[in-house]
């Protein structure tokens, strides 16, 4: 289960440019997560969607700033959608699509593994997670929790040739690849190792352009342009 095929391409590639084209789009509120962790009762109540519009921060400018999770796909939401979460019968692993409401539902990420510590009315997410929405701090943007199949193939493109020259690259990859529950094709994450940040475009995913991971890694044979 999970990833258990890798592939790199490390080409050029402007930092924190937007694919050419927008990221392909499908619906995957039938999908399952393959395991339910819940009691009978709640497994045979429909599950609910929550939607919402929330105004995007940064972990940078929370109290303390927590600059490490800039290298995460993950969030932090209001402590009072929890409950509303679990009202709805929303299925714990929780992950969100969340998108600019200025590109009609074409400009979107995907988030997981969320915290519940932020202030009321705000979404937190890292860094690269505004340059691919398309947003600035402060502007709002749209949520909605969604399920995702699990991921078995990532493509990803490094946007520097430096990047090979790391003897432990695919060790490097397979581990902090684990603080992104969920990719989303046109992503372009960034990953710290020891002083340097290294980012990825996300240019294929199989078998479809968003997937949820929740396993282990387990790298192929990577291949470098």
């Amino acid at each position: 289960p999970g990833m258990n095929f890798f592939s790199n391409f490390f080409g050029g590639g402007s930092r924190n440019q937007p694919p050419p084209h927008p990221p392909h789009h499908a619906h995957f509120d039938d999908a399952h997560y393959g395991h339910d962790e819940f009691e009978d009762d709640d497994a045979r109540r429909p599950r609910g969607q929550y939607e919402d519009q929330l105004q995007l921060m940064g972990w940078s400018f929370t109290h303390p700033p927590r600059h490490e999770k800039n290298y995460t796909a993950k969030v932090s939401l209001p402590q009072s959608l929890l409950p509303r979460l679990l009202h709805l019968n929303v299925h714990s692993p929780f992950i969100f699509r969340i998108e600019n409401p200025l590109y009609d539902g074409a400009v979107y990420t995907h988030a997981g593994a969320p915290e519940f510590d932020a202030e009321e009315g705000t979404i937190v997410v890292p860094h690269w997670m505004s340059v691919k929405l398309r947003a600035d701090f402060f502007d709002m943007v749209k949520i909605r929790t969604v399920s995702l199949p699990k991921g078995c193939f990532v493509k990803l493109k490094g946007h520097s040739s430096e990047y090979a020259q790391l003897s432990d690259l695919r060790a490097v990859l397979e581990v902090k690849l684990k603080e992104f529950p969920c990719l989303t094709t046109g992503d372009s994450i960034i990953i710290r190792h020891l002083d340097l940040d290294m980012e990825f475009t996300v240019v294929e995913l199989r078998a479809i352009p968003q997937v949820f991971l929740d396993a282990g890694l387990d790298l192929d044979d990577a291949g470098f342009d």
